[in-house]
């Protein structure tokens, strides 16, 4: 009964559902709620749903999933990429999408690595080696 008075809160965008609540549709296999948060939550709702919809495991969650996929949120997108991987998907063009998007999740992680240690070289050349040696280390608090 509770779930329910929480679903039809979050339908009328009056709040988000909690952890708990999400846990509790992904035991009840209510697919439905889980792909209706998947595509109206907030960022944490989205991710929770996205990974409810991972031990679910329904082919009929593909296309939400696949929407998801795409989400401005990485954790939100990560999540509907394991779901797909753990649904073990057979379509080719899923396969697919599903690998040229985790490659593309990891360019981004090596580019932003790229780019703080390109930070890094910049201020060593503009305050000195030895100094920025001295301030990473006492940032680090080696």
């Amino acid at each position: 009964m509770q779930n329910s008075f929480s679903y039809l809160l979050f339908i009328l965008k009056l709040v988000q559902p909690s952890k708990n609540t999400i846990l509790s549709w992904m035991h009840a296999n209510a697919v439905d709620k889980l792909e209706y948060a998947l595509k109206h939550g907030n960022y944490k709702t989205r991710q929770l749903a996205a990974e409810a919809l991972e031990h679910v495991g329904r082919p009929s969650s593909v296309p939400i999933l696949l929407h998801a996929m795409n989400d401005k949120i990485q954790n939100v997108s990560i999540a509907a990429l394991n779901a797909l991987e753990s649904l073990g998907c057979n379509d080719e063009l899923v396969i697919s999408i599903t690998r040229k998007r985790f490659n593309w999740v990891k360019e981004i992680r090596e580019k932003k690595e790229k780019q703080s240690g390109q930070r890094e070289k910049t201020i060593t050349s503009i305050v000195g080696s030895a100094r920025v040696k001295r301030i990473l280390k006492w940032l680090r608090n080696d």
